[in-house]
């Protein structure tokens, strides 16, 4: 709900007066100390606006909207306080990020336009992330599934390194994953130009030509400045541009938490396409881990460790055959498909996006398809 307000005090006059004052006008719920505000955030959160009194005994109003903040980064925070000096409305700002800072005692038209306006703020805020994540989202998926038709080698790559770099991520307990995850899925988007028989033996870690070297070698850089032009993804594009770059460069994001995610992203994409070249391989993974565990100045060991337990997921695929109806998106091509005319048109590997099973099911009503059709499921 857009008008859900949360008031922390541990003065019970304080409390009754709030809520008389703000009765009809929000759904008001009300807790008696930091912790339990933080317990009714949990369970009955979002809010939109969260009012916190500066002087609580245990955890003080400060310490509470700091909390509120990494918990509920788009709930609008305001402090209340009836001893307000310099020191404490700056710490409240800096510390708590607060919208309004008010005084006690609050006249009640004042104290109403304030959480109006908080109102009005979060709405902003959430209306401007929903419209970002539907445009981002949208970008995105008309890259994949451009990715996916051109080179279904380097998608399938981009869709399994998705998983290990979201695994990862979740481990080490980073914020903004999508930041992350969005990177894995447009890691190889550099590659759609590069021939797949090529791509198959520089994946495989297989010998190339210098030209072809050169070639996959400047993939990352070639995302990484496609993917900068969207707003927004500029941090991504810096980790996709940072793909292949060495471990002890200079660079150090600091703890896995660091601000510089960028470096870090870089280097979780390394572990987690090394990672992937030991699978396809045929490595277990757990001799995968081992692999990297030996290369401690190429791959960074806490990025390595993250990636324990994740054999215990690890879904193994099956093969079998169906019609062109029983496509569904998420399975992937088990062999090449030919049209009855033997022309054709999607390449083993190929993982079936909505765009894909489009483009079958128009062939399948026109010349006709090849049927059953090889799928991994």
């Amino acid at each position: 709900m857009a008008n859900n307000v949360l008031f922390v005090d541990d003065d019970p006059a304080a409390v009754a007066i709030f809520k008389a004052g703000l009765k009809g006008r929000f759904d008001v719920e009300t807790a008696a100390s930091g912790p339990l505000g933080l317990d009714l955030l949990a369970e009955k959160g979002p809010f939109a606006v969260v009012v916190a009194d500066m002087f609580m005994v245990g955890m003080d109003g400060i310490e509470f909207l700091t909390v509120v903040k990494d918990r509920a980064p788009d709930t609008v925070r305001m402090m209340l306080s009836g001893k307000a000096d310099l020191t404490t409305a700056i710490d409240a700002v800096n510390k708590g990020h607060i919208f309004r800072f008010l005084t006690k005692p609050c006249p009640e038209d004042a104290l109403i336009e304030s959480i109006e306006a908080g109102v009005r703020q979060y709405e902003l805020i959430t209306a401007e992330r929903m419209l970002l994540e539907n445009t981002l989202s949208d970008s995105v998926q008309v890259l994949t599934d451009m990715l996916s038709m051109v080179n279904p080698v380097a998608f399938s790559r981009a869709a399994r390194v998705r998983r290990y770099v979201v695994h990862i991520a979740k481990k080490l307990g980073l914020p903004d994953i999508w930041q992350f995850d969005m990177a894995a899925m447009l890691s190889q988007i550099g590659c759609a130009t590069l021939p797949p028989q090529m791509l198959e033996r520089a994946y495989a870690e297989k010998d190339l030509t210098p030209h072809e070297q050169e070639m996959f070698t400047s993939h990352p850089q070639a995302a990484g400045k496609l993917i900068g032009e969207i707003p927004r993804l500029e941090k991504v594009a810096d980790m996709i541009a940072r793909q292949q770059a060495p471990f002890n460069d200079g660079s150090a994001p600091g703890d896995a938490r660091g601000d510089d995610t960028a470096i870090l992203g870089g280097r979780i994409l390394k572990v987690a396409l090394a990672f992937d070249a030991s699978l396809e391989q045929g490595l277990p993974a757990v001799d995968a881990i081992v692999r990297l565990r030996k290369q401690p100045d190429t791959y960074d060991p806490k990025i390595v460790e993250s990636l324990v337990g994740l054999d215990r997921n690890r879904q193994s695929n099956v093969s079998r055959g169906v019609s062109v109806l029983e496509l569904e998106p998420g399975m992937v091509i088990d062999e090449d498909v030919y049209t009855k005319k033997n022309r054709y048109i999607v390449m083993k590997g190929q993982v079936v996006t909505a765009t894909v099973l489009t483009l079958m099911r128009t062939y399948a009503r026109t010349v006709g398809i090849k049927e059953p059709i090889r799928v991994l499921t």
